[in-house]
């Protein structure tokens, strides 16, 4: 009894033996870092022939970029003028407009400047500004210089010319005059930015 019971187990063991001998030599990829059984009739493969590993994925913290600020234009050209200028107290008649208007336009006479006029006077601050037309800058100084303006020697006095659209290339334009009472070095500078700023705007103002 006992030999009968034995044999079928002895059966049983060597054919789980076998099937877990095909399970190691099938077609299932070798775990990472095991050499693969060889294939009949081709060496063995060797460790350092197998592929390299991928390399971990490292995902790259985001950099948040910082956008530069945006360059100072700086002051608009009427706040680098300064404010605007208003007439002093007491203002002499010889620096009002009617006035400054009729020595301006006799100046242009007497200095024989032929086909010059004036064509606007400009009191909406101080000081007026007398325009005068078809004149070139040569010209302002016979201007400048006749019986007319004679009073204004010794007072503060800005001059200043540009071209027009009727002008270009002729060498003539509009010239400004201006003439206020004698100012000290700094209120000069002060109203020759104010000037300059005005006769800016009125050359845009004929283009």
């Amino acid at each position: 009894m006992r030999r009968s019971v034995v044999l079928p187990v002895v059966a049983c063991v060597v054919l789980l033996a076998g099937t877990a001998a095909w399970l190691l030599v099938g077609d299932s990829p070798p775990a990472a870092g095991q050499v693969p059984p060889a294939e009949p009739g081709k060496p063995a493969p060797r460790v350092r022939d197998l592929p390299p590993l991928a390399p971990p994925r490292v995902e790259a913290p985001a950099v948040a970029i910082a956008t530069p600020p945006a360059p100072d234009a700086g002051p608009s050209p009427e706040a680098a003028a300064g404010p605007e200028r208003k007439a002093p107290r007491g203002l002499p008649t010889r620096f009002t407009e009617p006035v400054i208007q009729a020595a301006v336009a006799t100046a242009l006479k007497e200095a024989d400047s032929r086909g010059s006029s004036v064509v606007n006077v400009d009191c909406t601050e101080h000081p007026c500004i007398v325009y005068v037309e078809n004149v070139s800058p040569y010209d302002t100084k016979d201007i400048l210089k006749a019986p007319s303006l004679a009073a204004y020697k010794g007072e503060s006095g800005f001059t200043a010319c540009f071209p027009t659209v009727k002008s270009e290339g002729t060498g003539a334009g509009v010239c400004g005059f201006a003439y206020e009472p004698k100012l000290g070095a700094t209120e000069h500078e002060a109203a020759l930015k104010r000037f300059r700023y005005r006769i800016e705007q009125m050359r845009d103002a004929t283009r």
